[in-house]
């Protein structure tokens, strides 16, 4: 797989910022697999207008500060914002990122866990493959008046691939047709105590990285200039970087639905 792989996330970055074709990129994807790349290929390659009646609200930072944990899973003292915005606001889109589930996951966590044979210097466009597939469920919902809440979106990788000596506005550039959140939430937390919760790291988790990956969060608008960005320190007990969430979110969210 490596190879073909590696072929077509070259030609699909070249695509991207050129003038390649959307059916050249395709086809250097297997005819067997060829279903699974036409609709994410599809969204990064085509700029869709469309009216925004909802809310995207993504929660980023870096690894192991808790972002699964608050989004989506709860337990104990701690109200998953997923639920807690399906209950006091309405209908709510929740997206993962990445989605481990699917095909593009699937291959994201073999290339963390080392055995894809992919170099870096495309790797990180399998990221913006797993956004796409998410693309249109974001922007339909967005339509519908919907609140779309995402463990991490494009900020994400835009922020570690810099870390990574990859150029932000090339990232950018290949991610130009994603839609872009409202409200950035980023999870802070010294890498220092990352590595004090969590033994079993990836190759994008190591101390290095996550230093000049938190040093690039903090100054986000820089690299990242999309909706407004609020910073919550999670070094606190989960539950009061809980209530903290819950908190701001409202907050956002009383505010920009009260704008006449």
């Amino acid at each position: 797989m490596s190879e073909w792989l590696q072929a077509f996330l070259e030609k699909l970055i070249e695509g991207l910022t050129g003038n390649a074709d959307p059916a050249d990129v395709l086809g250097l994807v297997p005819s067997e697999q060829r279903d699974k790349f036409y609709e994410p290929v599809n969204e990064l390659f085509t700029r869709r207008s469309f009216k925004r009646e909802g809310t995207f609200i993504v929660v980023s930072g870096i690894d192991k500060t808790g972002k699964e944990t608050q989004v989506f899973l709860g337990g104990g003292c701690v109200r998953p914002l997923y639920e807690h915005l399906s209950s006091k606001w309405g209908p709510t889109v929740g997206i993962r990122q990445p989605s481990y589930d699917t095909y593009f996951g699937s291959l994201i966590r073999e290339y963390l866990n080392g055995r894809l044979g992919v170099k870096k210097e495309v790797a990180w466009a399998l990221w913006s493959l797993d956004r796409a597939q998410h693309n249109s469920t974001v922007r339909d919902a967005l339509i519908k008046g919907k609140i779309v809440v995402a463990k991490r979106w494009t900020e994400s990788n835009v922020i570690y691939q810099a870390a990574n000596g990859i150029n932000p506005e090339l990232v950018l550039a290949v991610e130009s047709n994603i839609v872009k959140q409202d409200l950035t939430v980023v999870m802070d937390m010294s890498p220092d105590e990352v590595f004090k919760r969590s033994k079993s790291l990836d190759m994008y988790e190591r101390l290095d990285l996550l230093e000049r990956v938190r040093d690039i969060y903090l100054r986000m608008r820089y690299v990242y200039p999309f909706g407004d960005t609020v910073y919550l320190s999670s070094a606190e007990d989960e539950c009061t970087v809980n209530t903290t969430l819950l908190s701001v979110v409202d907050c956002y969210l009383d505010r920009v639905k009260r704008k006449p």
